[in-house]
């Protein structure tokens, strides 16, 4: 009887231990995903205790009729990967607690990004972890859970940022895409940054906000392709270098 009570302790400290704690308050990983879909290696963005996963068909936020949030997910809409797979980032996030549903209509919500629609609670109180842009109306919000510089934090209250842009301040000369390839930032002065969704690739566009004015996103772009191309959410004009391109949100 001895030896069993020791197993069960044993057994129960091993699961404790598979678990990490977010700020959130909620298990990650998650209970459990669709077997359509397997955990693979970071995305671009997909940081803060968020988890990347691709799947065959299904999301890994599907949980069906199984009380609505079960896998305590929230979940970017998705971007084509490797084999026909589809990729998404998961942030470990109640739907249910919070009274956000996830929104994969939110026009320019790309990338690692995840779209909310929320009723009094904005995602970002639920989890400071989230970086969300102010409220788009109807309590749509547009997050991301992208790690920062230590010189940058999240700053809601840069009222340069509209639409999906979410708002950062820094200093230092930091900027909140350092290193980071899923989002695209333009400094709106005072160290303030608005940056939005953006899977930039080399093959593709990369963000290059020193080429562009007014608080416009500057891209230097490969040839033949352009911002707007990518993200139809984007406005955008060549740049007075050659290569160069200058977007706004529409």
């Amino acid at each position: 009887m001895k030896t069993t009570i020791i197993h069960v302790i044993a057994l129960a400290s091993a699961v404790t231990a598979c678990q990490e704690v977010t700020t959130d308050n909620f298990k990650n990983p998650p209970p459990g995903v669709p077997d359509t879909c397997t955990q693979i290696a970071s995305l671009p963005g997909c940081d803060n205790g968020s988890i990347s996963y691709g799947c065959t068909s299904d999301r890994p936020d599907d949980v069906g009729g199984d009380g609505g949030d079960s896998q305590q997910l929230a979940c970017s809409a998705g971007s084509p990967g490797p084999n026909g797979t589809t990729q998404y980032c998961c942030a470990p996030f109640s739907t249910y607690y919070t009274e956000c549903a996830i929104d994969t209509t939110i026009a320019g919500c790309g990338a690692t990004s995840i779209g909310f629609a929320c009723g009094a609670t904005a995602p970002s109180d639920a989890d400071p972890t989230i970086a969300c842009s102010a409220s788009l109306g109807d309590g749509k919000y547009c997050c991301n859970t992208a790690a920062l510089s230590p010189s940058c934090a999240i700053d809601p209250g840069v009222a340069a940022c509209t639409g999906i842009e979410v708002g950062y301040g820094c200093v230092d000369g930091a900027s909140p895409s350092d290193g980071d390839p899923s989002l695209a930032c333009t400094p709106v002065g005072g160290g303030d940054y608005c940056c939005l969704p953006f899977a930039q690739a080399t093959d593709t566009c990369v963000e290059d906000p020193g080429v562009c004015a007014g608080g416009a996103f500057g891209f230097t772009c490969a040839p033949g392709q352009s911002p707007d191309a990518l993200d139809p959410v984007l406005a955008c004009a060549p740049g007075t270098l050659g290569g160069t391109v200058c977007c706004t949100l529409k």
